[in-house]
C-alpha cells in the first residue's frame, strides 16, 4: 500500500521524486499544503532514496496521505480497497478534465486537416459500424487501415456525434501513455491520471445519475505511433484488456481504437487472438488492394460530396482517383 501513496504523491508532486533536491522541494509543497513537516530526509528514506529498514510513522504517512488529497493514510487505504471510493475528486472537475482532453484532441485533427476540416464528410457507414458496436455485448473495437485513409478524421466526426450522449475520452495513444504513468503527466493543469484502473471507470460508474443512460467512451487514436516502443505499447492494450475483463459486464464501457494496419499485424493480431470469438472485439473482415482494412471505403456518393467541398474552380479540377 505504502507504493501506491508514493506513485499517488508523485501523480500531485507532477513529476518523479528521485533527486534530494526533489525532496526539499516536495517537503516544502507538504508544509505548505498541509501543515504539517516531514524533513526532506524522511522523504528520501520513503522515496527509496536511501536506506531504511525501520518503519515509517503514522505520522508521516497521515502527511503524505493528506498531501495526496485524502484524509489520513487509512482513508488512503480505503479508496484503494472499496470500488468507487474516489469521492473526494468531483465529479465535475472529473468530466472537465474529459472534455479538455477531448478538445485538445478535436482542435489537433482540425489543425492536420489538409484542405481544412469543414471540408472532410462524416462517413455514414462507418458511424453506423461504430454505433452498432455501442448497442452490441463486445467491449473493443479496433479501426484498422493503411496510413492516410483518414481514421483519425472519421473518428473526429463520429466522437463529435457521440460527446453529445456519451462521455467520450478522445486522446493520442502517446498521451495516453503518459497518463498511465504516475511519474509523467501529459497535462499539468490536469489531475486525470489512469495509473490505477479505477481511477476514470469507477468514477464514472459511481455515479448513476451520471451514467443512467450514457455510456464512458475511450477512443485512442494512433496505436501505431507507440510501436517504436514495444514495452509502452504493450502497457497500453494491457490496460484495455484489464478495463473490458473487469468492467466489460457492466456494459458501460467501450473502447475504440485506430491503428496502421502494419502495426497492427506486427504486434497486436496475435496479441488478441485468443478473444476474437469473444466478448472483446468485433470487426469486418475485409481485404482490397493496398491490404487489409475493416474501415469502409469511401462511397460513390461520399467522394461526389467531398468533390463539391473542395472543388470550387473548374479551372483547377479536384483530382479523386488517389482517394481510397
Amino acid at each position: 500500500m505504502q507504493d501506491l501513496l508514493k506513485n499517488s504523491a508523485i501523480h500531485k508532486f507532477g513529476g518523479p521524486v528521485n533527486s534530494p533536491k526533489d525532496c526539499q522541494v516536495l517537503s516544502r509543497q507538504i508544509a505548505a499544503r498541509t501543515g504539517r513537516k516531514v524533513s526532506p530526509t524522511t522523504l528520501r528514506r520513503f522515496f527509496g532514496l536511501l536506506p531504511s529498514s525501520s518503519a515509517f510513522s503514522t505520522y508521516v504517512l497521515d502527511s503524505i496521505a493528506i498531501y495526496s488529497g485524502s484524509r489520513d493514510f487509512n482513508s488512503f487505504c480505503l479508496q484503494q480497497q472499496v470500488p468507487g471510493g474516489f469521492s473526494e475528486v468531483k465529479h465535475g472537475e472529473f468530466i472537465d478534465e474529459i472534455r479538455e482532453i477531448t478538445d485538445y484532441t478535436l482542435q489537433s485533427i482540425f489543425r492536420r486537416s489538409l484542405t481544412g476540416f469543414q471540408h472532410t464528410i462524416p462517413r455514414k457507414a462507418f458511424n453506423e459500424q461504430l454505433n452498432s458496436f455501442l448497442e452490441s455485448s463486445q467491449c473493443i473495437y479496433p479501426v484498422i487501415a493503411p496510413g492516410g485513409y483518414g481514421k483519425s478524421t472519421a473518428l473526429a466526426h463520429w466522437v463529435r456525434i457521440q460527446r453529445e450522449k456519451h462521455l467520450c475520452l478522445f486522446c493520442p495513444a502517446t498521451i495516453i501513455s503518459s497518463l498511465l504513468d504516475p511519474k509523467v503527466q501529459a497535462y499539468k493543469s490536469l489531475q486525470l491520471n489512469l495509473s490505477s484502473l479505477g481511477n476514470v471507470i469507477n468514477l464514472f460508474l459511481a455515479d448513476k445519475q451520471l451514467n443512467a443512460s450514457r455510456k464512458l467512451l475511450i477512443i485512442i487514436d494512433a496505436l501505431d505511433e507507440l510501436s517504436p516502443d514495444s514495452a509502452k505499447l504493450q502497457e497500453l492494450v494491457d490496460f484495455m484488456l484489464d478495463a473490458v475483463s473487469k468492467y466489460g459486464s457492466d456494459q458501460k464501457v467501450r473502447i475504440v481504437l485506430s491503428i496502421r494496419e502494419s502495426v497492427w499485424h506486427a504486434h497486436l493480431d496475435s496479441r488478441f487472438d485468443n478473444v476474437k470469438s469473444g466478448i472483446c472485439y468485433e470487426y469486418i473482415d475485409s481485404l482490397r488492394e493496398s491490404g487489409f482494412i475493416n474501415q469502409y471505403l469511401l462511397s460513390n456518393t461520399e467522394i461526389r460530396e467531398i468533390i463539391s467541398n473542395v472543388n470550387r474552380s473548374e479551372k483547377t479540377p479536384f483530382i479523386y482517383e488517389c482517394i481510397p
